[in-house]
């Protein structure tokens, strides 16, 4: 039944062709039909399109497939070849002599940085903060971006953007804030969790929850004085799981 209203969707929505091929493609792959799936995946390549083929969902349902490894494998070299890019917003009036509060702001899954800035925006991240855009090098289109899990590649140059920005800025270190939309905020958890980087706390909007945030790791994080805020609506689909963290 899906299938039938995804293929009829596919066809009559060509502006939605990404989202709408991706899913599709989902769907044939567990309907088995792998073949249509991979077929699917070949054109919208061809068109700049990339469909996360290192998902490891779709490395072991097709772990014998030549086919399929070829599309990934092309996947991956275009992917070595992608960085992440960040935009920092200075406040008004900077001056070089002031320290100032940081933010890091995470989009979300098929978002880009100009999407970011339209969203997290107020008067006081305009006078009072240094604000730092951070883009995923994983493209979900020609210009949006997906965040995934447990990734050495984004740590590792998100690592370098970070010291980046407290090296080069007058940054009260003490005053260190990351956000994140959705996938953004699942990202801003790991790190925040992992203790990838001194941080003093995280604000989230509607995120995704990691499963192996451990109980040591929360207390861990409350020892060390954090703060966790989280925006969200009565009606989003992880919100128990929001909740659940909150609690814990």
């Amino acid at each position: 039944s899906a299938l039938i209203v995804m293929e009829y969707a596919f066809e009559k929505f060509p502006e939605e062709y990404q989202q709408s091929s991706a899913l599709l493609a989902y769907l044939y792959m567990r309907a088995n039909k792998d073949s249509k799936a991979i077929k699917l995946w070949k054109s919208g390549m061809k068109k700049g399109y990339n469909y996360q083929l290192i998902n490891p969902v779709y490395s072991e349902h097709f772990a014998d497939n030549k086919d399929f490894k070829k599309l990934q494998n092309k996947e991956i070299a275009k992917l070595k070849k992608s960085h992440i890019k960040h935009e920092i917003i200075l406040p008004s009036n900077y001056n070089s002599s002031k320290l100032y509060p940081v933010l890091f702001i995470f989009h979300g899954n098929n978002r880009n940085i100009e999407e970011s800035k339209k969203s997290w925006l107020s008067q006081g991240m305009n006078d009072d903060y240094i604000s730092v855009f951070v883009q995923s090098y994983i493209h979900a289109s020609k210009t949006h971006y997906r965040w995934t899990t447990n990734d050495e590649k984004t740590e590792n140059e998100f690592k370098d953007i970070y010291n980046e920005i407290l090296t080069s800025y007058p940054v009260d270190t003490s005053k260190v804030l990351f956000s994140g939309m959705s996938a953004g905020g699942h990202l801003v958890l790991e790190l925040a969790f992992k203790e990838f980087v001194p941080i003093s706390g995280v604000i989230l909007n509607c995120p995704v929850i990691p499963r192996e945030i451990s109980d040591e790791q929360i207390k861990q994080f409350i020892a060390t004085d954090k703060r966790i805020g989280i925006i969200t609506g009565e009606n989003d689909f992880a919100l128990a799981n929001q909740k659940s963290l909150i609690t814990r």
